[in-house]
């Protein structure tokens, strides 16, 4: 009796553990030059869950640098709409004042429960100075990315971010995740965003939505990602950002497919948001 309670106790410490364990990490640019966003989500939450502890290095081969800065940022939970109602809460964090270029180690988590994420290494938005005298601007583009069909690709991927003379500046990911990230009760969009965390923590990852994400309005795309500027007050639905001499812009295309999600002061919205035509062209 008593080895069947303490397996037990041990069990459901675990289960409990396991439940606020970061999972699913991701960066994307933020509004500002020197911002970086980072993103994931837990099951379970307990005060202080969202902080980042960040530090500069100089070797980006340092393996647990002692974090010199720590941010507390927030949570937010978040309702599957499916039967189940499934619950995970996401932490958002907003790394600022960084230096342009620089190589920066990170965790997430709680510091006060020590239920922490692994080390990450990111690379600060280079500046176009940075990029003119080189190397040169690398954007990675991806599309239509299930979570069991996409196994082969996300390893190319991570190999080539993995080696800093291939690593691009940013993973552009223009929708369909996970096939789907709502497929059971959020589940399937939980294990994708685990599968693409050793690439999305550490290049930025700017996403736009697609068809398969319109499930209960297109909320599993609006609560899992941080996009910057506009895309915060839209659901990350569009947005545009700047890169060296780019300026990329998302639309949401699927407002022309959903007019029972999208009306007609929403597409005025996005219209009158677009800039009327093309940024001036930059010298090369």
């Amino acid at each position: 009796g008593l080895v069947a309670f303490w397996l037990m106790a041990v069990a459901a410490s675990a289960a409990t553990a396991d439940e606020h364990a970061p999972s699913g990490v991701h960066i994307a640019f933020g509004t500002r030059d020197d911002e970086m966003s980072v993103t994931w989500h837990t099951l379970a939450s307990n005060p202080g869950d969202a902080v980042v502890e960040y530090s500069l290095l100089s070797d980006v081969s340092a393996s647990k640098p002692a974090p010199s800065s720590r941010v507390e940022g927030t949570t937010r939970a978040f309702v599957d709409g499916g039967p189940e109602r499934s619950v995970r809460f996401v932490h958002r964090v907003v790394l600022s004042n960084l230096e342009p270029g620089a190589t920066y180690k990170y965790r997430v988590g709680n510091p006060a429960t020590e239920a922490y994420s692994r080390w990450f290494d990111f690379v600060a938005k280079r500046s176009r100075a940075q990029i003119a005298a080189g190397p040169p601007l690398k954007l990675l583009a991806l599309c239509d990315q299930g979570h069991r069909e996409s196994a082969g690709v996300l390893q190319l991927v991570a190999a080539e971010v993995g080696d800093p003379s291939t690593r691009p500046d940013a993973l552009v990911h223009c929708g369909d995740f996970a096939y789907d990230l709502d497929t059971y009760s959020g589940r399937n969009g939980d294990r994708f965003l685990a599968d693409v965390e050793p690439i999305a923590a550490r290049v930025p990852y700017m996403t736009s939505q697609g068809n398969h994400e319109r499930a209960y309005n297109f909320s599993h795309y609006a609560e899992r990602f941080t996009m910057p500027g506009d895309g915060a007050s839209n659901g990350n639905a569009y947005y545009s950002f700047d890169v060296g001499p780019t300026h990329v812009v998302a639309i949401n295309a699927e407002a022309f497919f959903w007019p029972e999600y999208f009306d007609a002061s929403y597409m005025r919205r996005m219209y009158e948001w677009l800039p009327p035509g093309p940024p001036p062209a930059h010298p090369n």
